[in-house]
This record gives structure tokens, C-alpha cells and sequence, in this order.
């Protein structure tokens, strides 16, 4: 504990976060089109594609073939964030046949690091050097600060404050030496857009 008071003495930001079904779905589909971005944007283009020759928009597919290129098209779109979804839902259902409470964590940013500890439990809780950040994503307002390819933690404008954001956003890229990319939408993708992403990317 007397660690703990320590940290929240030194922080720079400290703030706490409610984790809920939605924060659990919001988080498990950001992490997933961050680390599948380039596959989704082909998935979907391919899609597209398929769309249009299957309702002839483009080519000249003859029936009935052209249908099993609208029905691609649809199940690339129906499907695209299924992985997600599962992934989403297995971590509710383990919490709500617990019995538990969604977990609240409390994030303090330190000079180096982020101390990061869960509502409640007396333990020292984990340090994540800024250094070893991996990304900084943006996204409906939202920030995600990957610790992994894959992992990232949800700091949710509500939680961090409206008047703090933009203060914390220019922190976080100070200290980490990365700067905050938006998930490239298929519709608006080009290859600056890429490249600027993969460029804020360890």
C-alpha cells in the first residue's frame, strides 16, 4: 500500500476505469482491427468487388455464377468482426458466471511508467514503461495504449475527462516517442495513411 501511495503522490495523470460489457466489446474490437488492419482492408475491398460483379455494376458474370460473388460479398461484410465479438464475449461470460463485478482499474502515469492496479487488491500492482509501448490508437474519441501486438488498455474520455484528454494524449506521445494514429477505414485508406501508421508502430 505504502508503494501505491508513492505512485499516486508522483503521477502525472491518475484516473480510474469501470470496466463493463461495453468497455469489454469496445476494447476487443479496436485491439482486433488495429492488429488485422491490413487483412480487414483487403477483406473488404475484395468484398466490394465481389459485390459489384455479382450485380453486374461491373464485368459481365454470367448467372447464376455471378450470385456466388454477391454472396461473398455479404458474408466477408456479415462475418467481418465476428473474431471480435467471440473473443468479447467469452471474457463476459467467464465474469458473469462468476459471480464477480467487472474489474475497475486504476491507472497512475509516472515519470517512466504506467502503475497500473485493480480497484480493491492490496498487491503492488504492474509497471509498463512507456518505452516498451507498442502503439497509440485513437479512435471515436477513445484512447488505447498498446502494451503488446495484441493487448492494449481502454482509456475512455469519460474516465480520463474531457479537460485532461488533450493534456494526456501529448504526454503519452512525448514519452513514448510514438504519435496517435486512427484505425485506417477502408473507404479512406491510402498509403500515407499506411505508412503513417506503420511508422508509429514498435
Amino acid at each position: 500500500m505504502a508503494r501505491l501511495n508513492k505512485a499516486s503522490a508522483a503521477a502525472k495523470f491518475r484516473f480510474e476505469v469501470q470496466h463493463s460489457r461495453e468497455t469489454v466489446m469496445t476494447l476487443s474490437r479496436t485491439q482486433y482491427a488495429a492488429t488485422h488492419e491490413m487483412q480487414r482492408i483487403v477483406q473488404v475491398i475484395t468484398a466490394v468487388v465481389c459485390l459489384l460483379l455479382g450485380t453486374h455494376l461491373i464485368g459481365n458474370i454470367a448467372e447464376p455464377f455471378n450470385y456466388l460473388f454477391s454472396l461473398y460479398g455479404c458474408l466477408v461484410f456479415a462475418f467481418l468482426n465476428v473474431p471480435a465479438k467471440s473473443r468479447a464475449e467469452k471474457v463476459i461470460a467467464q465474469v458473469e458466471s462468476s459471480g464477480g463485478a467487472y474489474p475497475c482499474t486504476i491507472f497512475e502515469f509516472l515519470g517512466d511508467r504506467i502503475h497500473v492496479t485493480a480497484k480493491g487488491d492490496a498487491g503492488p500492482g504492474e509497471d509498463h514503461l512507456y518505452k516498451d509501448c507498442r502503439r497509440l490508437v485513437e479512435s471515436k474519441g477513445d484512447l488505447y495504449y498498446f502494451i503488446s501486438q495484441e493487448a492494449a488498455f481502454l482509456f475512455p474520455a469519460p474516465c480520463v475527462g474531457t479537460e485532461q484528454l488533450p493534456a494526456l494524449k501529448l504526454y503519452l506521445e512525448e514519452k513514448t516517442g510514438l504519435r496517435f494514429t486512427s484505425l485506417n477505414l477502408w473507404y479512406n485508406v491510402s498509403l500515407r495513411s499506411l505508412f503513417k501508421s506503420r511508422k508509429n508502430i514498435r
